[in-house]
This record gives C-alpha cells, structure tokens and sequence, in this order.
C-alpha cells in the first residue's frame, strides 16, 4: 500500500483498476520514466502509451527503465516522443482514456527547463474538448516550491475548479500536516 505522502505513486494507485488492457494512455510529462512504467504495465499487451518530454536525457532514462522491466525498443506499445505535450493530438488516434502528469522539472537536470502554465493549458483544452475519453481520467502532481511551480499550481487550481460538475468530477488531494509548498495531486474524471 502506498503511503499517502508519496502523491506521485498515489496517482499510479489511483488508477491502477481505472486503465485496462487496449487503452490509449498519455504520460504528458515523462521525466525519468516510472509513470510511462506504471502505464505500460496496464495497457499491455494491446494498449499504447504515448509519452512526451522536451529533453532528450528523459528519454534515455525511461528507455532505460522500460527496458529493465522487459520493454523491447521495437514494441509499438510505447512511443517515447521527443516533443511538448501541447503537440499530443498529433499522436493521439483515438481518445485517451487516461493522462497523467508529473509537473515541474526533470530531477536531477536543468531547473530552467520545466513545465509551464501555457503549455499544461493547452493540453487540458484539448483533452477537456475533444481527447479524453468518458469515463477517463487525468491525474495532475503539482508542485509549488518554485516560482513557475507556484503560478501554475495557481492557474491549474482556477482552472479545474471551474470545470461544470455535471461533465467532469474533480478531486484535489492535499496533506493537510504538510509545508504549503508540499505536492498536491488532482484527480479529474469525464463524466459524459
């Protein structure tokens, strides 16, 4: 059982019996790999995962993971995309039926290079209008302990709390012992 404090691998929990065998999955935000991992996993063996990062050192690492857990690079069931998020539509070919993001910057690298508002809105537009499926889901680890954290755990807040109630369901999962600054995890679910 996950610890609740660990709200990156809650969300994994979370969905773990919500993505089946033949999904289409995203991991808009593929950093060091354990989500691409954690999707995979679900969807084999008819499934895809199609997973974005800018960096060129995150691909290299999830490779690495997915390999030791028994990927083959030639498999189809992942496409590891040298890419922004904001561009998934062009490799989305049916809806998703879950997305999960991991906001902020590649541990260990560049602290410049990170996850932004404009970019995180784009893809919520799209998948809030036309790419997500009913009943899919969207978990969301949100940082606020830097300055581009803070204005999107803002913005990302504003935004999901306006989403109508009837279409889609939203959960926000705080530790209410924890810094302000501690991760949150939001869980949003299509409705119809």
């Amino acid at each position: 059982m996950t610890p609740i404090y660990r709200v990156a691998q809650l969300a994994q929990e979370l969905l773990y019996n919500r993505i089946n065998a033949g999904d289409l999955v995203m991991d808009a935000t593929m950093g060091n790999g354990y989500d691409t991992l954690f999707l995979w996993k679900r969807v084999q063996p008819t499934g895809k995962v199609i997973a974005f990062d800018v960096q060129q050192h995150a691909i290299y690492q999830t490779k690495k993971v997915l390999i030791n857990n028994g990927w083959k690079e030639q498999d189809p069931t992942v496409e590891l995309i040298l890419d922004s998020h904001s561009h998934f539509a062009k490799y989305a070919y049916k809806p998703l039926k879950a997305v999960m993001f991991n906001l902020g910057y590649l541990p260990g690298s560049d602290k410049e290079v990170s996850t932004s508002w404009p970019g995180i809105k784009c893809v919520l537009d799209q998948l809030v209008h036309h790419y997500l499926e009913v009943g899919g889901y969207i978990s969301i680890v949100s940082y606020s302990g830097h300055e581009e954290g803070k204005t999107e755990q803002t913005e990302l807040l504003t935004y999901v709390r306006n989403l109508t109630s009837k279409s889609w369901g939203v959960m926000e999962i705080i530790r209410s012992n924890a810094v302000e600054s501690a991760p949150k995890l939001i869980i949003i679910v299509r409705k119809e």
